[in-house]
């Protein structure tokens, strides 16, 4: 696949986004950054579209030429907001999430904080970069 400069968009979760979300869920890799998230994607959609009905969250689906390719999400919008995030294994490392933090910055424009594990040097430098905050 080729890659270009054309922008990601973000767009609001929906059911049909269950399919490719359980690939995303269960990538090694995000198991590994993000034990905490249900592998269950119809869990994980109603429970951030109850958070976003709330005003507790939000979720938007990062899409790139009209391919699903991963998804960003705040949390706690209420205190901290509180950003986490996961992109499908063949997307990672071209600039998207870059694209997508800063259009999430834009829509919450408010201060963003994360916790990431120290070994995550990708994530630390992508972060660091778009002037997130990290809790220790």
């Amino acid at each position: 696949m080729t890659r270009d400069n054309t922008e990601i968009s973000l767009s609001p979760v929906s059911p049909s986004d269950e399919k490719w979300l359980t690939t995303l869920l269960h990538d090694v890799e995000v198991r590994r950054q993000l034990p905490h998230l249900s592998t269950d994607a119809s869990l994980f959609i109603a429970d951030m579209l109850a958070a976003e009905r709330t005003g507790l969250g939000l979720l938007r689906i990062i899409r790139w030429h009209g391919e699903d390719i991963g998804f960003i999400a705040v949390y706690d919008l209420t205190d901290n907001p509180f950003i986490f995030y996961a992109m499908l294994p063949a997307f990672r490392r071209h600039g998207y999430m870059h694209q997508a933090i800063t259009q999430i910055q834009s829509i919450i424009n408010r201060p963003l904080y994360t916790h990431v594990a120290p070994d995550n040097h990708a994530s630390i430098a992508l972060l660091s970069s778009a002037g997130i905050h990290f809790i220790h």
